[in-house]
């Protein structure tokens, strides 16, 4: 049986090395040492990333934007689905949050997690 060597992802330069090391075993074929060594790899970089660099929940406003920009939209076709151009900016404005029934338009026309949308909007400051 094949020896492999793993060691903590304590850092980027380890982080560097595990995912060479990846690259490596990628094409590995499930059921062979290669391919555990891969899974043990992979673990390792994954809990290292995910605490390293935890990726925050966008808040509403940050996926409308990004679902916008990510599929050719523009604020007009966010007026045509809350069936008003001055919520539209209102909201894109982080002026006023979304509604219920806001919510589930958007949900049901551009298939946004209503579990993203119904969560506290960062309003814009007053001033």
């Amino acid at each position: 049986m094949k020896r492999f060597e793993t060691r903590t992802i304590k850092n980027d330069e380890d982080l560097a090395g595990a995912v060479g090391q990846i690259d490596l075993f990628w094409a590995s074929e499930d059921g062979t040492p290669e391919f555990e060594y891969l899974m043990v790899l992979s673990d390792l970089a994954s809990n290292y990333e995910d605490t390293r660099y935890p990726v925050q929940n966008p808040d509403p406003v940050d996926m409308i934007c990004f679902h916008m920009e990510q599929n050719d939209l523009d604020q007009r076709a966010l007026a045509t689905v809350l069936h008003s151009k001055s919520r539209a900016s209102e909201i894109l404005g982080r002026k006023k949050a979304l509604s219920i029934s806001q919510i589930r338009a958007l949900h049901n026309a551009w298939h946004l997690p209503a579990e993203i949308l119904i969560r506290e909007t960062l309003l814009a400051v007053k001033r």
